[in-house]
């Protein structure tokens, strides 16, 4: 082979292997900028079931507290409480659970999940110990309830403490992700038991 058609050929070999790195630099952009929009999509689900989770919750917290007649501190009354009812509509609570499952973090739906459980159980109590009211007997109950209801007021407010620092310590998707000052969301469910088994 002459060095006319030598080098001729070297040339077309050099062509196609910038063209192929070409598209597989194309696609890989491409692949990438898929991943982030989707990643911006699901982020955006997830943000938006958190603030309904918190909405809802303290509409839940402020009607237990309406319910029972057991207000947390003399900055609340029946009065602002149930002003505050009037204002906001009743949650959808299927809705919020089944997007909480679909979008949430594996720990924040586990608090989502204990806070629910620890509403229902003082209000079991709260109903155990309404009749009992008058009965000799009555103290048992209304200290079960009474320690119930710090329990479940405690359960809300590490859901929603979670959530905050869930999405305080997170960059806007497709920027990559940023931890800020505050303690990760992990950490902070770990420390609170919440931590969902790895196996």
């Amino acid at each position: 082979m002459n060095s006319t058609v030598l080098a001729a050929a070297i040339g077309v070999g050099g062509t196609a292997i910038v063209g192929t790195a070409g598209v597989w630099g194309t696609f890989k952009a491409a692949s990438s900028a898929l991943d982030a929009a989707r990643e911006a999509r699901l982020w955006d689900q997830r943000a938006g079931v958190y603030v309904e989770a918190i909405a809802a919750v303290t509409y839940r917290q402020t009607k237990r507290h309406v319910d029972t007649s057991h207000f947390a501190d003399e900055h609340d009354s029946p009065q602002l409480a149930n002003s505050r009812l009037r204002t906001y509509r009743q949650p959808e609570w299927f809705d919020v659970e089944a997007r909480m499952r679909a979008f949430g973090s594996a720990q924040v739906s586990a608090s989502f999940r204990a806070c629910n459980e620890a509403h229902v159980k003082v209000m079991d109590a709260y109903e155990a110990y309404d009749q009992r009211r008058g009965v000799a007997d009555a103290g048992a109950a209304r200290d079960r309830f009474r320690g119930l209801f710090v329990a479940a007021e405690n359960a809300d407010d590490r859901l929603m403490d979670l959530i905050s620092a869930e999405l305080q310590a997170a960059k806007a998707p497709g920027r990559g992700r940023q931890w800020r000052g505050r303690s990760r969301p992990a950490d902070l469910a770990r420390s609170e038991g919440l931590e969902p088994p790895t196996s």
